[in-house]
């Protein structure tokens, strides 16, 4: 039985306990912080994440969204314990009816409130949904293998690497601009690259 199959067993509703409502401690306890997220997010067994149900930042307000998928588009960077890194990887979250595409960044850090947990209507299984985020802490938490570990450290260079290098280029790119525009006399003293910082 291959990955897919095992996480549509877990996450469909089981005949028992189906009338169990979730209360909002338990569902609380069921959505990861985004520094979990971040912290796991170069382990080769990442998407497992999907199925997990998240807290996101949209301009808006907050919303309490269902990782349906995960894919990869253009690089961004993100702050993890202080340290900027870069990645390319992407969710699909459902909110609703809705499906839509998010940077990891944008999931809250803060815990669901009980006013978020009244709007929300929620139509898993309460087991189901207990077994799955027990399922994905304690793998995310399990000791990782010789070459899952060589595969980790290796994005984490990979990601840190890539936000160097950026970095690099813009500086180099703001510092002939720079000089091209003090030569014809457009400036006379130096100038802030922003580029890499507007993401």
């Amino acid at each position: 039985m291959n990955n897919e199959n095992i996480n549509l067993k877990i996450m469909r509703p089981s005949l028992k306990n189906t009338n169990k409502r979730i209360t909002f401690t338990e569902y609380r306890d069921f959505v990861p912080l985004r520094d979990f997220i971040l912290k796991n997010i170069c382990k080769p067994f990442f998407d497992h994440i999907k199925g997990t149900y998240v807290k996101v930042c949209f301009y808006n307000g907050y919303a309490i969204c269902k990782i349906v998928d995960i894919f990869y588009d253009e690089d961004y960077k993100y702050e993890y314990n202080k340290q900027l890194f870069l990645t390319d990887i992407y969710l699909k979250v459902q909110h609703g009816i809705d499906i839509l595409k998010i940077p990891v960044n944008i999931i809250s850090n803060s815990k669901i409130t009980e006013e978020e947990f009244a709007r929300l209507k929620i139509n898993e299984n309460y087991e189901a949904m207990k077994n799955h985020i027990e399922r994905i802490r304690k793998l995310f938490n399990r000791d990782v293998t010789k070459e899952e570990m060589k595969i980790y450290e290796n994005e984490k260079k990979k990601s840190v690497y890539g936000l160097q290098k950026k970095v690099t280029i813009y500086t180099k790119d703001c510092g002939s601009k720079y000089l091209k525009m003090k030569k014809i006399g457009i400036i006379s003293r130096p100038i802030i690259c922003m580029k890499f910082i507007s993401i």
